[in-house]
């Protein structure tokens, strides 16, 4: 998919005004786009226009796969704080065994 309005899910078409979608509720960061709905639209769409650097769409696929916000480091320490859990890769399969002497 090259258009974000062909992707199924997407509320793309509703939100640039192409299409009315009944289920799709707007959310304020939306509606603080501008003053009206049209401009809100048009805003909206600019958002879309040009592609995103290589190294930020891969930024983007790796945490959406491992389940990670995207954010800077204190955006992350507030989630970390809120769920008191700590983010970050963890190593795949069991932790390396310590032989002692």
């Amino acid at each position: 998919m090259k258009e974000p309005g062909e992707y199924r899910w997407s509320s793309f078409q509703h939100n640039i005004g192409q299409r009315q979608i009944s289920f799709v509720t707007e959310h304020s960061v939306f509606s603080n786009l501008a003053d009206s709905q049209i401009d809100g639209a048009k805003a909206y769409a600019k958002f879309f226009q040009d592609d995103l650097a290589c190294d930020v769409l891969k930024k983007i696929r790796d945490c959406t796969q491992s389940g990670m916000p995207l954010g800077h480091d204190r955006f992350r320490e507030k989630i970390e704080q809120r769920l008191s859990h700590k983010l970050g890769e963890v190593g795949r399969g069991r932790p390396k065994r310590v032989l002692t002497p």
